[in-house]
């Protein structure tokens, strides 16, 4: 008797293997900063309220490395702001009214820049900027409060500004897993604050801040 053998074949599929982590990511940047300030003028008979407005963004499309991300360093890019002041003075001024000083928009140098995780052993994930350039007011509307502090040694012409403010938030930022930089998938960082606070001298303003950023991180 013959014996037939039959040997039959599945065809079992390989194994897949998982996508390597992205090394860098396509990162758009969108901030504001908003500040509402009563400022009492000498003697008491009036006072200023003064509003600041400012959007920020990245001034180009922007790429970074995973490993730039892993650790946030300034000096990789440059913003863009929009700025919008208005000085509103009570009836017993002699200014009178309201000045609003309209809408500018301006460059942030790369200097002082950065995004990413405040360090490589920490989950905090921040963004911050400091500007030192000239007042986009000359020096104008509420230049007395909204110039941060002017530079030492300086003419009156250059002033500090941090985002976000020294006081609010930074550089603290928001909590994030780390394993986001290695899943290769889009992800969303959102951070806000905000604060009542005391500024100037040496008549006492009282101001209303808030603050908060968006920052879209896409695997490319």
């Amino acid at each position: 008797m013959l014996l037939l053998s039959c040997v039959l074949a599945l065809a079992v599929p390989a194994a897949t293997a998982a996508p390597p982590p992205p090394t860098a990511f396509h990162v758009t940047i969108q901030a504001t900063l908003d500040i509402q300030a009563d400022y009492p003028r000498a003697g008491g008979s009036c006072s200023e309220h003064l509003s600041r407005h400012v959007e920020v963004r990245n001034a180009k499309p922007l790429t970074l490395t995973a490993t730039q991300l892993g650790k946030a360093k300034n000096d990789l890019f440059e913003l863009v702001a929009t700025e919008t002041r208005a000085d509103t003075y009570t009836a017993g001024c002699d200014e009178g009214g309201t000045s609003t000083c309209g809408t500018v928009s301006y460059k942030i140098g790369s200097v002082g820049t950065g995004v990413g995780f405040l360090n490589r052993a920490t989950d905090r994930f921040v963004f911050f900027y400091t500007r030192i350039s000239t007042d986009p007011y000359q020096g104008q509307c509420g230049a007395h409060l909204w110039g941060a502090e002017e530079a030492p040694g300086s003419t009156g012409k250059v002033w500090i500004d941090n985002f976000p403010p020294t006081t609010l938030g930074r550089p603290q930022g928001a909590t994030v897993a780390r394993d986001h930089l290695t899943a290769n998938r889009r992800f969303v960082v959102n951070w806000s604050a905000t604060d009542h606070v005391a500024l100037g001298s040496p008549l006492p303003v009282q101001a209303d801040r808030s603050v908060s950023w968006q920052v879209t991180l896409v695997p490319r």
